[in-house]
């Protein structure tokens, strides 16, 4: 296994709890988000709803704070 691989393993958020999870919100909410053609979520074949944590983390979505409220700069 190459180092590209470990990374995307490790960057990869597969289904809609682990998305809501690592930004904040529910799961309707990630659904919601990806119908409505949000840039960093999308569908797999075979996976279901998937993300990149990176590329959360470029618009401004990423792992809740110890509040339990995302930090964010972008409106879902």
């Amino acid at each position: 296994m190459n180092d590209q691989s470990v990374d995307l393993a490790d960057d990869l958020l597969i289904g809609a709890a682990a998305i809501a999870d690592w930004i904040g919100v529910s799961p309707r909410a990630v659904y919601g988000m990806r119908e409505r053609g949000h840039p960093a979520i999308s569908h797999e074949p075979g996976l279901g709803v998937v993300a990149r944590k990176s590329r959360l983390a470029q618009i401004g979505l990423t792992q809740p704070t110890a509040s339990g409220v995302a930090s964010s700069s972008t409106r879902i």
